[in-house]
Parts: structure tokens; C-alpha cells; sequence
């Protein structure tokens, strides 16, 4: 599934690959924006933080249902009446309460803390796919519904950043060996590092909206999962035939048989039995004599 996950979200990703850099570009700069205001405003900065996060998720999992007609002014929609507002930041600072909670115990914080965070990843969907629920109930339901996912999440996040962490190091190991094996002057060296810092940076958005669309492919996932195919060998080998007075054995291999369902056995090929003994035709009824009309009268 980890790797099908990667593959999912890169055939949604493909299908608009402008449309969801823009947005994601979008929704970031907002985010940067609170960070901003973190330093003169706290309180704003975190809340625009968390709604924009919230809004970058939201959007992730409507590009993997294939929706169209997203635009910039649909990122917005958690700040379109007092209810979402509230009950979206309300859910989400109540998760990161937690999270922080967690980190605080000594030695073993940071494992806990990173169990949550894999515990708690589905909140800001449910959030807003389901208006219903409680925004302090969503957490016990993304506890549940990650239940054996939590580690093939982590395994995920840890494929993208090892892809991540690959481009940064080949990038500043040709850099180096470009400079040593050429020799080449100082703006020589500075070019080729600054194009290979745009790809390190394409490469690293490419990244980012992969992730975000792989989470929102697991709680797809979850709420619909995929029906999985059987195979035909998994039907035979699965198959069981209930044992009744009807039951026979192949004589050859033991493979078990209902009289008169099948000529050859399933497994073998061997000829089968057809009945026990056939069955006895009833005798004829025996002809009574006729008596003739001149008799009688004798």
C-alpha cells in the first residue's frame, strides 16, 4: 500500500500538476504570513497558521477525489462563518495540545509525541468532511480509524524525506566535485549551484504536495477503502465442500466431491464416480387377462 499510496497521489497530482502548485503556493505564503505575525501578533499568526494548514489539507483531499473548479477564494472557506471558524480551530488547537502534551514527558516525549502525530493525522479531515462531528470527539475518531495504518503513514514520510535528503546531498556533492575536478572560477561554481538549488527547490515542492496529497489518500483510503481482487487460486485453494451423505472421495487423490456435481475430479483429473449403484427400474405391472363378452355369457 505504501508505495500505491505514492503512485495515487502522483497520477492526481499530474492530472493539474499548475493548479495544485499554485494553490499549495497559495495557502504557504499565508502560512508565512503568520509566521510573521507570530512576532508582533502570537495569537493571530498561530491561528492563521493552523486554519491555513487545516486549508492546505482540505485542498490535497479534494484533488485526490478529482474535483474540479478548486480556486484560491475556496481556501478560504474555513474562514466563512463564525461556526467553522471556530469549530475547526477549536478541533485542531485541541490536537496540537495534545501533541505538545505528549512531547513534555521526559526521555520518551519525542516517541510519544510522534505517535500522536501519526494518531491524530486525520483531524483536519474529519473536521471538515464531517460538520457533524465534535471537534473534540475528532480526535478519538482519527485514534480509531488510524489503527494499523500509523506505521505505513511513517513509512511513507520517511521514503519522501529519504528522497529529499538524496537531492540535497547529490546536489551539493556535484557542486564539490564540479569545483575540484575543473577547477572552475568562483562564478562558474556559483551558477551551477544556484541551478541546482532551483531543482533542489522543484524538487522539494514536488515533495511537499506528494505528502500532503498521500495523507489525504489515506484517510480516503479508510473512509473508502478499496475493494481488494480475488484471484482465482485464492478461491480454489479457499474453497471447502461441506461433507453430507452426498459426499465422495476421489479414489486417486482424496479431493472431496458431491455425487453427480462433476464427472472429474477438481484437483486430478481423475474420473469420478457418478452414483453409488443405479437405481433398480420397477417391474412392469403384469397384464390382466381380458374376458371376452361371449365367455360371460357361458
Amino acid at each position: 500500500m505504501v508505495f500505491q499510496m505514492i503512485g495515487r497521489a502522483l497520477k492526481a497530482l499530474f492530472k493539474k500538476p499548475l493548479r495544485v502548485f499554485g494553490l499549495s503556493m497559495f495557502v504557504t505564503l499565508l502560512m508565512y504570513l503568520g509566521c510573521v505575525l507570530f512576532f508582533g501578533i502570537p495569537a493571530a499568526g498561530l491561528v492563521i497558521g493552523i486554519l491555513m494548514y487545516t486549508s492546505l489539507n482540505w485542498m490535497y483531499l479534494r484533488v485526490l477525489r478529482g474535483e474540479t473548479g478548486i480556486a484560491a477564494k475556496d481556501m478560504l472557506d474555513v474562514f466563512k462563518d463564525k461556526e467553522t471558524f471556530v469549530r475547526v480551530l477549536k478541533g485542531m488547537a485541541w490536537k496540537y495540545l495534545w501533541i505538545f502534551i505528549w512531547g513534555l514527558i521526559p526521555i520518551a516525549g519525542f516517541v510519544f509525541a510522534l505517535i500522536k502525530i501519526y494518531e491524530y493525522r486525520l483531524v483536519p479531515y474529519i473536521l471538515l468532511d464531517n460538520p457533524d462531528v465534535d471537534p473534540l470527539d475528532a480526535l478519538k475518531i482519527s485514534s480509531q480509524k488510524t489503527k494499523g495504518y500509523r506505521g505505513r503513514m511513517f513509512l511513507n514520510d520517511l521514503i519522501i524525506a529519504a528522497i529529499c535528503t538524496l537531492a540535497f546531498g547529490s546536489i551539493i556533492g556535484s557542486t564539490a566535485l564540479f569545483q575540484f575536478a575543473i577547477d572552475a572560477p568562483m562564478w562558474v561554481t556559483l551558477g551551477y549551484f544556484g541551478i541546482g538549488w532551483l531543482v533542489f527547490g522543484v524538487l522539494l515542492a514536488l515533495c511537499a504536495m506528494v505528502s500532503g496529497l498521500v495523507h489525504a489518500g489515506y484517510y480516503e483510503e479508510i473512509e473508502h477503502p478499496t475493494p481488494k481482487p480475488v484471484r482465482v487460486r485464492e478461491v480454489k485453494r479457499t474453497a471447502k465442500v461441506a461433507i453430507t451423505e452426498n459426499t465422495r472421495f476421489c479414489p486417486r487423490c482424496g479431493n472431496p466431491y458431491i455425487i453427480g456435481e462433476a464427472r472429474f475430479c477438481a484437483k486430478c483429473g481423475h474420473m469420478l464416480e457418478t452414483d453409488d449403484a443405479p437405481e433398480e427400474q420397477p417391474a412392469a405391472p403384469e397384464e390382466e387377462p381380458t374376458v371376452s363378452a361371449a365367455d360371460s355369457q357361458e
